[in-house]
């Protein structure tokens, strides 16, 4: 309905009602939901179990894994864990596979190197990974002793290491000697007290046993699993009331729950939706889907890229149709952009029903 002026006016369930208690300045607060949250940020949500995988950053020689789907909040929680080390006056590293030149990944030896560089540059070792690199010794033995040498033997408190998306190194042909690599500093605790110092962090979305020949060398399967999967109702009623409370009712906050499931971002970015363009959850779930609607952005990208790849295109019109995926990979590929849901190939979803409404029209 249009007003004189042509201005588009809303009906009563799509505006959102006046709160007496409404504080004007929260609008200013906000903060768009993309990438990383911010340290700061009043609208990070803390994880369940979050404390107790905080605490064990401040530990002596602990592998944590963690693992979860294309925005689900990976990042967000190895920056927390970065800080938490730091004001522990813990010495702490974060390094995100993402960023890395193709150059630096092109042979183990340069991917080694770089990290050595990393560390010299971050820490001010001593001694240059140049001294390392040239000795006769591999290049795995190169940064153990570089490692071992100038980082761990130089700390009084533990350090802390972060790869984050590590499973970019799945792509390339020395995946297993550098992952062995990982697996034995974690061995190597047991043997020589110095490793002990050293606390890894690995940050990753891929079905790692897909890749990896030999579990036993592997880094997957030892130390502390984190998976991170949708947030619990709980949590979504948590960031509703970051939100000023948008949704006014049990009933709304189950139409977002079953619209967008638990997925973090798709949550957060709907809240921010509904406060910024003042509108109601109703009206916010029928325009969800639209191809210029909140998530227009988000989805087209997806479906470019499924478009791209007609063998996902025919997977996810499989999942969409009847719940299941006839190919190993192409099922796991699908998890790990945050697709899909599923323990199997054979008992599969769209990961909410956004997604299922979206691409059940356009694929």
């Amino acid at each position: 309905m249009l007003d004189e002026d042509g201005t588009v006016l809303l009906s009563e369930d799509e505006l959102l009602p006046p709160r007496h208690s409404f504080d004007s300045n929260w609008l200013n607060e906000l903060e768009a939901p993309e990438g990383t949250v911010k340290l700061r940020s009043k609208f990070y949500l803390q994880r369940e179990n979050e404390a107790k995988w905080l605490d064990k950053v401040l530990g002596w020689g602990e592998t944590i894994r963690v693992k979860g789907a294309h925005q689900m909040g990976k990042s967000s929680l190895l920056a927390r864990m970065h800080q938490q080390a730091k004001q522990n006056s813990q010495a702490a590293l974060y390094l995100d596979f993402q960023r890395l030149d193709k150059t630096f990944l092109s042979t183990l030896d340069s991917l080694l190197r770089y990290l050595a560089a990393r560390m010299t540059k971050h820490w001010r070792t001593s001694r240059s990974p140049d001294s390392y690199w040239s000795s006769s010794l591999g290049a795995k033995d190169k940064l153990s002793d570089f490692v071992l040498e100038e980082v761990l033997e130089n700390a009084d408190l533990p350090i802390l290491l972060i790869f984050d998306d590590v499973d970019r190194v799945f792509d390339y042909d020395y995946r297993d000697d550098f992952f062995s690599l990982i697996r034995a500093w974690h061995n190597e605790r047991a043997i020589e007290e110095q490793w002990e110092k050293l606390n890894l962090v690995l940050a990753y979305s891929t079905e790692a046993f897909l890749f990896i020949q030999d579990l036993n060398q592997s880094p997957f399967n030892v130390g502390i699993s984190i998976e991170l999967g949708d947030l619990s109702r709980s949590k979504v009623e948590e960031m509703n009331r970051k939100h000023n409370s948008i949704a006014r009712s049990s009933g709304e906050i189950d139409s977002l729950i079953n619209l967008l499931g638990g997925h973090p971002y798709l949550l957060r970015r709907a809240f921010y939706t509904m406060a910024t363009r003042s509108i109601s959850v109703p009206k916010f779930c029928r325009v969800a889907g639209d191809d210029d609607g909140p998530f227009a952005e988000h989805l087209s990208r997806y479906l470019r890229q499924l478009e791209a790849w007609p063998d996902l295109r025919h997977a996810m019109q499989d999942v969409i149709r009847k719940h299941k995926c006839t190919n190993n990979e192409i099922f796991y590929r699908l998890r790990k952009s945050g697709l899909i849901l599923g323990h199997s190939p054979d008992a599969v979803q769209a990961r909410c029903q956004l997604y299922a409404q979206f691409f059940k029209t356009r694929l």
